[in-house]
């Protein structure tokens, strides 16, 4: 995720720790890096009876005790033995306290989330938490501090010359706010959007963060809607303008939504077994160790399997006995932003006009100390007005925007319906749960064992009236919110038997549907893809279902390079590399591994994107742009080479572009282009790599697919883990995880998966798992002290 992207960033300030951390890395590499106890007896203060933890061949625990707080307390201590650097970086990043351990390279990261507020968040969620909830949470704190007593750390912990603190309940929230973090539509997107605005006006601004693209719209629901056409443009360029708007939006911290995901679930009617099949393949970051752990937790009225986060109690997505469930982002706006008109009083504290009163009155103030190492101390303040918190610049420096968000405003856990879900029978029981979940919202779908599949977008999703279009004038409205979209007018499937139902981040309404429900979802290609093979290949079957996870055709980009051909052959002297050309009227669109015409596609469309947003927008806001639409980026641009508006084509037709990109990707590519599996290549990076300690690093998954593909992969992020479940018959179905179950480089299970994930294959993952096999790895007993 871009939460250990960002605190990553921070571990290059440590210059004056490098020596000492080098000694202690080599150390504790060769002599001081045990690992955890994983067979035999050992015990747990705490439980109230026996728990029996089983591995197969991956490393996965099956865990198997008398009551819920013990399965918790057991899964807090196997996911501290294993991940405890990876959730003591979590719980830091969402509570603004990495410049403690990283020093003043993560001050800025810190400063943000002390303005978003996560810490006092956590508490008021876990103020307000039911029993069961605190239940969970209370003995998974007791299972991460009893592994923090008993040892031994991670390593990183001696490299970086700190313990971590003892674990409290409200760090598992901190934890799975990072989600609500990552996947919330972001007040600076709004900002920069708003700029666009000011400078080219709102059409432009609707067709540079556009909704769908009408030529590969797949609606779930309904008959595609109608678009807009993309309007003339002012003058290429002009939005070198924008005011004050445009230079408050260049100072915020920009980062694209990179995180997407797919899933698709297929009714018993129309698969060849009769039963329903689900697949999820959630795209988020390649980070090490890995985002999700693997593991089965079994306790009267709980048999789950799948993924947790670690850090946080539960199953978050996978299967129980009856029902397996999957979820992608629904990419609605679940913020509003106001320009607040801002002012001082004569002690030079800040005001703001409130809108209710007509007067200009203090803002709000929190301080907040934060801790840096090796430097002083800084001291932020957190202002607010009536809308929301001041959202800051990169610098800290307040801006005229207040955010108003649903987790700060209505602040309720997002894990308490993942606990429920877990344990959920049927599908109208788990529809009813996810009625009650907070968000961010998810498209959900589901299978159960009656051969029947559903869909719902669930979450808080405010109705504004203006879906992050646009930021509201703080000035003169009180409250934007009409209260939230309800849960029953949210788009959705009912439970049945001969439903197919997909969801990849697209506009999942079609024609006639009331909420617009966000600025702009994500490119609709892989779910244009994906109903295409969904709809062709007759009765579904899991092996279906797999290779369509690995499917690398990618139709943007392909009607791309036929664009750029066809002004290779409208502009024959302007024709550069004809070798190159020719391995481009070859390719038919497939990212695989040994293709060199996918690597100079792929060079083709960030330079086609790079110049498009240039000319268009200007360096400065192009490359902002650029930045923040992330994969939207793409879609602006084929629609302008399909609809020739007037203005954003210096040439009219966009051939100059084309042919200037061209070249551009001649270049990068080189004499002789590489094949896409080096090319688009991801590495694999320990976050101590920036301190020039390689050896964690667990290796290279080579270039398979792209972020077009349905099959993601890019040099950041891809697919994080692939589940096919086919309820009634589970070990038919399965998962695969891209690298080990543990974060500790000595364990064999660090990156033992790698092979089998760059290979494709699916494994079984079941609720029996090796309590019923001979294949066991190891097995585990805790027992209670006495």
């Amino acid at each position: 995720m871009r939460t250990l992207r960002a605190s990553g960033a921070g571990l290059g300030v440590l210059i004056l720790l490098a020596a000492l951390a080098l000694a202690a890395w080599f150390l504790s590499w060769s002599r001081f890096a045990p690992l955890p106890q994983r067979s035999g007896r050992l015990v747990l203060p705490g439980l109230h009876a026996a728990v029996s933890v089983r591995r197969d061949a991956r490393g996965i625990p099956y865990v198997r005790a008398g009551s819920l707080h013990d399965v918790y307390e057991a899964q807090g201590y196997l996911e501290g033995q294993a991940r405890l650097f990876q959730m003591d970086v979590l719980r830091r990043f969402v509570g603004g306290r990495l410049a403690e351990i990283f020093g003043k390279g993560a001050l800025g990261v810190d400063i943000v989330h002390r303005d978003i507020g996560g810490a006092a968040l956590a508490q008021a969620i876990y103020d307000r938490a039911a029993p069961p909830e605190r239940l969970a949470l209370d003995a998974y704190a007791q299972g991460v501090n009893a592994a923090i007593a008993r040892g031994p750390l991670p390593p990183e912990f001696k490299v970086l010359l700190y313990r971590p603190a003892p674990w409290r309940p409200q760090d598992s929230i901190l934890c799975g706010l990072a989600t609500v973090i990552d996947l919330t539509h972001a007040w600076n997107q709004i900002a920069l959007r708003q700029a666009i605005d000011v400078a080219l006006g709102a059409q432009a601004a609707q067709a540079l963060y556009p909704i769908t693209d009408p030529a590969y719209d797949a609606p779930l629901l309904g008959r595609p809607a109608p678009v807009t056409a993309m309007p003339p443009l002012r003058a290429a360029g002009s939005a070198r303008g924008g005011g004050d708007a445009l230079r408050i939006a260049l100072r915020l911290p920009r980062a694209a939504a990179l995180e997407a995901s797919n899933e698709w679930a297929v009714g018993g009617a129309q698969t060849r077994a009769g039963r329903a099949l689900l697949a999820n393949d959630p795209h988020l970051d390649y980070t090490v160790p890995m985002v999700w752990y693997a593991l089965a937790l079994r306790a009267p009225g709980l048999d789950a399997v799948g993924v947790s986060l670690p850090g946080t109690p539960g199953i978050i997505l996978g299967h129980n006995a009856h029902i397996a469930w999957g979820a992608t982002n629904g990419t609605v706006s679940t913020v509003t932003l106001y320009r607040e008109r801002v002012g001082r009083d004569a002690r030079g504290d800040p005001t703001y006009l409130d809108p209710q009163t007509r007067r200009w009155v203090p803002m709000g103030a929190r301080v907040e100390r934060i801790a840096v190492r090796a430097g002083r101390a800084v001291v932020f303040t957190r202002r607010s007005t009536r809308h929301g918190f001041i959202v800051v610049d990169g610098s800290g420096t307040p801006t005229p925007y207040a955010a108003a968000w649903v987790a700060e405003r209505d602040p309720r856990s997002p894990l308490e319906p993942f606990l429920r879900l877990d344990r959920a029978a049927t599908l109208e029981e788990a529809l009813d749960i996810l009625r009650r979940y907070p968000g961010p919202p998810q498209n959900f779908v589901l299978a159960d064992d009656r051969g029947r599949v559903a869909y719902h977008l669930a979450g808080s999703i405010p109705d504004d009236g203006v879906w992050g279009t646009r930021a509201v004038d703080g000035s003169r409205v009180v409250d934007a919110w009409r209260g939230y979209v309800p849960f029953d007018a949210l788009p959705h499937v009912a439970p049945s038997r001969t439903a197919i139902v997909f969801t990849a981040n697209n506009r999942m309404y079609g024609a006639g549907y009331r909420y617009r429900l966000t600025d702009a979802f994500g490119p609709p290609y892989r779910a244009a893809r994906i109903r295409a093979l969904l709809h062709a290949r007759g009765l579904v079957t899991v092996r279906a279902m797999e290779r369509l996870q690995l499917d690398d055709y990618s139709a943007p980009e392909l009607e791309l390079v036929r664009d750029a051909l066809a002004a290779v052959r409208r502009h024959p002297r302007a024709a550069g590399n004809v070798r190159d050309q020719r391995l481009l009227e070859r390719w038919e669109g497939r990212f695989d591994g040994s293709s060199r015409a996918a690597t100079l596609a792929f060079d083709l469309r960030v330079a086609a994107e790079r110049d498009f947003a240039v000319a268009v927008l200007g360096p400065a806001l192009g490359q902002a742009w650029l930045d923040d639409a992330g994969a939207l980026a793409l879609v602006p641009l084929l629609r302008a080479l399909r609809e020739r508006p007037r203005g954003w084509f210096a040439d009219g037709d966009g051939d100059g572009l084309l042919l200037r990109a061209l070249r551009e990707a001649e270049a990068a590519a080189g004499a002789v282009p590489p094949a896409w599996g080096s090319a688009g290549a991801t590495p694999l990076h320990h976050p101590l790599a920036k301190l020039g300690m390689t050896l964690f690093d667990p290796g290279v998954i080579p270039g398979w697919g792209d972020a077009y593909t349905v099959k993601v992969q890019t040099p950041v992020y891809g697919q994080s883990f692939r589940a096919v479940w086919e309820p009634g018959a589970w070990d038919r179905g399965g998962m695969t995880l891209p690298l080990g179950e543990s974060g500790r480089p000595r364990s064999p299970h660090y990156r033992d998966l790698l092979q089998s994930w760059t290979a494709g294959a699916l494994a079984p993952l079941t609720l029996d798992g090796p309590a019923a096999a001979a294949s066991a790895s190891s097995a585990l007993l805790l027992v209670p002290a006495s």
